[in-house]
């Protein structure tokens, strides 16, 4: 397994190569740096158990929230200065400190914390997952299965060689979170990557619109697989108009069967009960501290 600075070295010399190419010029944010993964892969005692997964990194994140690397040190990446060894370990530690980050965004009253990792936060919390250290019960991550460029939109991107070098750099990060019992996307192109990494995905049940399972293996231990290609129906917020409650319940039904989570004495939290910022409330059994 490579290390995570050799895989982000190779993905900033694939990203120069899509820049250098008239095809894609300006489509890739200026200024960003590939995007591994967001979040911890894990703390001691606390590995990370769930992994939520999207399209491709937001402009936003750099342009924005400036929570991920710009190139490290404001490095051009257009000439390769940003590929180097110091430069992979201030973006790869950018990723690791993501969510502590936008928390603290949060707090100062910076940056809202809203948009779509505030979506999935709320379906975590009732799985008693959270993407911020000490919140909940299960540490959650998330990655990006068609490309790991930033862009405005998943469409400036959209084309073979991207994707295809996407789900191969996402098979590879997945690698690095050797504790994962639940892989959560979101959308019908992360439907479609999902079955060609990992084989057939299934209705889960009627009710719950556009939800799809499957049960697999992963670096020789069985995970669960959901992803729900409805979830934007109801308008661009992901979840807008789906009772996560219910969702949720059926995903840990799910793991409980696999026999992957162990959820006795745990609630089924609903949103409305996260308190302040959405993502903020406190289960107990951790300082709440980065």
């Amino acid at each position: 397994m490579r290390s995570l600075k050799a895989m982000f070295i190779d993905a900033c010399n694939r990203q120069h190569g899509f820049m250098c190419d008239p095809r894609y010029d300006r489509k890739i944010a200026p200024g960003s740096t590939p995007t591994l993964f967001f979040g911890s892969q894990g703390i001691p005692e606390r590995p990370v158990r769930v992994l939520t997964v999207g399209y491709n990194p937001s402009a936003g994140e750099f342009n924005r929230y400036a929570c991920l690397a710009s190139s490290g040190r404001g490095l051009d990446i257009g000439s390769l200065d940003a590929c180097k060894a110091y430069e992979a370990e201030v973006a790869i530690e950018k990723m690791r400190q993501y969510f502590e980050e936008r928390r603290r965004l949060n707090e100062s009253g910076e940056h809202p914390w809203s948009g779509f990792f505030r979506s999935f936060e709320e379906l975590l919390a009732p799985l008693s997952a959270s993407f911020f250290r000490g919140r909940r019960r299960f540490l959650a991550a998330h990655a990006d299965v068609l490309t790991p460029f930033a862009s405005r939109s998943i469409r400036d991107l959209a084309y073979l060689p991207v994707l295809e070098y996407g789900r191969e750099c996402f098979r590879e990060v997945l690698e690095h979170f050797p504790d994962l019992h639940l892989v959560l996307g979101i959308g019908d192109r992360t439907r479609a990557a999902f079955q060609k990494i990992f084989g057939g995905i299934e209705r889960l049940k009627s009710e719950l619109p556009g939800v799809y399972a499957a049960s697999t293996e992963l670096s020789g231990h069985r995970i669960v697989v959901v992803c729900g290609d409805e979830w934007f129906r109801y308008g661009f917020a992901p979840f807008a108009g789906i009772d996560v409650r219910l969702v949720a319940q059926e995903i840990r039904r799910l793991l409980e069967e696999q026999r992957l989570l162990d959820f006795t004495e745990v609630g089924l939290l609903h949103p409305a009960e996260l308190g302040p910022g959405g993502a903020m409330a406190d289960e107990g059994g951790g300082s709440g501290k980065g």
